[in-house]
């Protein structure tokens, strides 16, 4: 179906009516019930993920600027405060702040606009939390890590007061290139946050349905690589295909030879040079991953001084993947943790899927040929 589009000529006039609409006359307010409104206003509200949530909602102080280079409340200054559940006793001050807060108050008495700015300021100087005891099971959850490689869950919130100070400064620029005869236009979209009755999620809502649409910037593979590398180091196993090879060969031996698997020297540098390929294959693992932090490090990833892995990653393969970290001993942790891994790769054997068929005798022997090999 055609999408209609209304006539050119008539844009101009609809524009002009929606520029003349007037607000509403103001209604004076009892001055304590300001401080009591602004006593219960946060920045953060549950309620713009999921309109049916508890009351969850966070205020931060006005000093909690920590120098972030993003768009973000702590760097903001005068993001205005919300109210996260409405108390219909305090709806006219809440509509009074509000109005004070997009610079729609000029009715407002000088009395009452002061009260209104104590109100605010009091309130701004204080952290504050609602509903945060426990997560409300509609609100989104994400896991990160710390700098010690532990992770913790945080829950994302949103905040209509930065999208109110958002939409005013995009007001104030296609202002300003109006007044020097340009069109300025950014690409923006419609969210329909809060259905019908969008003032049970908070007055200032609406400043989150028009969110800004932004290109999403290319992937750089040499930054994404040096920085699995820098996070997680190499996994440390052995090929399956080259598992497999053995253990065809192995099974093959012990058939020809009645159930038993011969010990003889052509069997035993077979069984080295298997041994050899899996340490060489974790040398060349690491090789790569040494050239991707260089790679990384020359793109600019890595500050001076600072250590190309992070914590993270387990001492012993970052002994691998960095010699001048070795020390005393890693060959033996190395060659531990790939013998390990090999036990725990699976093969096929005679139709089945089945562990690595290996004896107790064999074991100090591999791990013993591999610390020599990875050496």
């Amino acid at each position: 179906m055609a999408r209609s589009i209304p006539d050119a000529s008539k844009r101009p006039r609809a524009a002009a009516a929606r520029k003349q609409r007037k607000s509403a006359p103001w209604k004076p307010i009892a001055e304590e019930l300001y401080q009591v409104a602004a006593r219960q206003g946060m920045h953060f509200s549950g309620k713009l993920t999921h309109s049916n949530t508890a009351g969850v909602g966070v205020r931060l102080p006005s000093g909690a600027k920590t120098g972030l280079h993003y768009v973000a409340v702590s760097e903001v200054e005068g993001v205005p405060l919300d109210y996260v559940k409405m108390d219909t006793r305090l709806s006219g001050a809440w509509t009074n702040l509000r109005r004070h807060q997009v610079d729609d108050a000029a009715e407002a008495s000088a009395a009452e606009v002061q009260a209104i700015q104590e109100a605010l300021v009091l309130a701004s100087g204080t952290a504050a939390s609602v509903g945060t005891t426990s997560v409300e099971k509609r609100l989104r959850q994400v896991v990160l890590q710390d700098a010690s490689g532990n992770d913790f869950c945080v829950t994302p919130l949103q905040s209509a007061g930065l999208s109110e100070v958002i939409q005013r400064r995009l007001r104030e620029e296609a202002e300003r290139a109006q007044s020097a005869g340009k069109t300025r236009t950014r690409a923006r979209g419609f969210l329909g946050v809060g259905g019908s009755n969008p003032q049970n999620i908070g007055g200032l809502v609406r400043s989150t349905q028009r969110p800004l649409w932004f290109r999403a910037p290319s992937e750089d593979a040499t930054v994404r690589q040096a920085l699995a590398v820098h996070h997680r180091g190499l996994a440390v196993r052995p090929s399956r295909t080259r598992v497999q090879a053995y253990i065809d060969w192995r099974a093959a031996q012990v058939k020809v030879h009645a159930g038993v698997m011969p010990a003889s020297a052509d069997h035993r540098q077979k069984e080295d040079r298997f041994l050899r390929d899996l340490a060489n294959d974790l040398l060349r693992q690491a090789e790569t991953a040494r050239a991707k932090l260089a790679a990384g490090a020359k793109a600019g990833l890595f500050r001076e001084g600072e250590p190309s892995l992070a914590v993270s990653v387990p001492v012993d393969v970052a002994a691998l993947i960095e010699p001048d970290r070795r020390y005393a001993g890693w060959q033996g942790q190395i060659a531990g943790r790939l013998y390990d891994a090999l036990l725990a790769t699976t093969v096929r054997l005679d139709g089945q899927r089945v562990l690595l068929p290996v004896g107790q005798a064999e074991t100090v022997r591999w791990i013993g040929a591999l610390e020599e090999y990875i050496a």
